[in-house]
């Protein structure tokens, strides 16, 4: 006698999931865009290391980076005027003048920039000194603002250490000019480097715990 199934009719028996299935959501090994990922993720930690290592270089020869800066930013200026210039002359009288008169400025500060190299490090410190100073007094009075949430205090370090450069800059110019370009711009680079290493290496780790994930499921 045949005995009655243990299961409804309108009862379908669960199914095993199916041998080999990654989960859902989980990342397979073989993936190509996974494989794509890791081979970018590389190159940006790659690209970071180089990064910090071009900002070390700055900080052991910060006078000689500020003045392969100048001269740069000079050339840029200089060749940035030129063509404003002629650019003016083809647009028509309507906007010729003022056009004329800013390429003559920025062909003139460039090429003051290209001649004299240590006054434009001074200049410039001048406009960093000014920029640090106010962008630290912002910084300070915006962790004040919103406090007590998170990050407060960490807007609020960030501000006193901007405010104490432009200070430490204010009170050492123009002697700070010749070393304060290539060192900022040391440590920016340095920054950087870390920045770039940091997002590839949690891409990076992201996509192996998604492969760990896959192997469990498998």
């Amino acid at each position: 006698m045949t005995q009655p199934s243990d299961h409804s009719p309108d009862t379908a028996p669960d199914t095993p999931d199916t041998p080999g299935a990654p989960a859902h959501g989980a990342i397979e090994q073989n993936d190509p865009l996974a494989q794509s990922v890791k081979k970018g993720a590389g190159w940006v930690i790659t690209l970071g290391i180089a990064t910090i290592l071009l900002g070390l270089f700055a900080l052991s020869s910060p006078f000689y980076v500020g003045i392969a800066i100048q001269y740069f930013v000079g050339a840029a200026l200089a060749v940035g005027g030129i063509f404003q210039i002629i650019h003016a002359f083809k647009a028509g009288v309507a906007h010729s003048v003022f056009a004329i008169i800013s390429g003559v400025l920025a062909i003139a500060c460039g090429g003051l920039m290209l001649a004299k190299p240590i006054l434009g490090l001074g200049v410039i410190t001048l406009f960093l000194i000014a920029y640090f100073m106010a962008d630290g007094m912002i910084k300070i009075i915006q962790a004040f603002k919103i406090r007590p949430r998170a990050g407060w205090g960490w807007i609020l370090v960030s501000g006193v250490i901007t405010l104490l450069l432009g200070l430490v800059l204010w009170r050492n110019w123009p002697v700070s000019g010749a070393l304060a370009l290539g060192i900022l711009f040391g440590i920016n680079l340095i920054f950087d480097g870390w920045a770039m290493i940091f997002t590839g290496t949690t891409v990076r780790g992201a996509i192996k715990t998604g492969d760990r994930n896959s192997v469990k499921n498998n």
